[in-house]
């Protein structure tokens, strides 16, 4: 997979941001990986919210070595934006060539020695995601992906699921992700499918999704650290993905929900199903 010259800067290689994310993860993460120490530990907007030492490190590590390759490029990432040393208004700026990164995607299943956590990096330019990369830490799997140029697993090209009925597919819809009025509307549409749990990692989520191991996913938080990866991924093997409103996912996004789905039908599906019923919900609670 090359990543076409968009940039005014050096074509950018894949297998260069392959090789920084492995470093990342065998410098700044795995040496935490079962081993952190509670005050290498804080939360940021609630108990569940963690950050950890892994965490900062990561970004860290990924700001300094993707900037110095690309002098031109900035990085935001989910830490810099919580501490508030960042924002996400630059994803507006349709001239800018932004990594973004969320340095490690699953910190509560990372702090719990769970093996579901990644990290994941995009590259938007133009105003658009033009590149994907998740990583799979413990599982060794590099998901890739270029706009146009498809997705990929350690090299082999990805595909979405084949089409299926509702109540044939399996998704991703965590309950407590959701506003409380909306919550009922999820455990209620449990029934109509054959799978619907969580893996607290959208990234891992991803990965299942963009391989065809999963039909759906339903998210009611957008923020950019945790989707433009993925969705390019999806997108690229064949896949759909909408705002609750029916609009397209841009880079600039931070409100609303989002289905993501192998098949257009089956996420037309989900949205008369069940995201049309949430949304009247909440709209009924404010």
């Amino acid at each position: 997979m090359t990543i076409k010259n968009r940039f005014g800067v050096a074509n950018i290689d894949p297998l260069k941001i392959d090789s920084i994310l492995r470093e990342c993860a065998d410098t700044c993460i795995m040496p935490y990986f079962k081993n952190l120490q509670d005050h290498e530990v804080d939360t940021k907007t609630g108990p569940n919210d963690l950050v950890t030492i892994a965490d900062k490190k990561s970004e860290a590590f990924l700001s300094h070595a993707l900037t110095l390759l690309y002098p031109s490029s900035v990085l935001i990432g989910e830490e810099g934006v919580s501490a508030k040393t960042q924002t996400t208004d630059i994803l507006k700026d349709k001239n800018a060539f932004i990594w973004v990164a969320d340095p490690v995607d699953g910190t509560w299943n990372f702090r719990r020695g769970k093996d579901e956590f990644c990290v994941m990096l995009a590259c938007v330019h133009g105003g658009e995601v033009v590149g994907g990369w998740i990583y799979d830490i413990v599982g060794g799997r590099m998901m890739t992906a270029e706009k146009g140029g498809g997705a990929f697993m350690n090299g082999a090209k990805l595909s979405v699921a084949a089409p299926k009925t509702l109540n044939e597919s399996t998704g991703y819809a965590g309950r407590k992700y959701f506003p409380v009025p909306m919550r009922e509307h999820i455990v209620n549409f449990k029934t109509s499918v054959k799978s619907l749990h969580t893996l607290n990692c959208a990234g891992h989520e991803y990965l299942h999704l963009a391989s065809g191991d999963t039909d759906f996913a339903i998210y009611s938080r957008i923020r950019p650290w945790d989707h433009l990866a993925g969705t390019l991924a999806v997108k690229e093997a064949g896949g759909h993905v909408m705002k609750w409103d029916n609009t397209p996912y841009t880079p600039g996004d931070e409100f609303g929900g989002l289905v993501v789905a192998s098949q257009a039908d089956l996420m037309l599906t989900l949205q008369q199903t069940v995201v049309n019923k949430m949304v009247a919900a909440f709209k009924k609670d404010l």
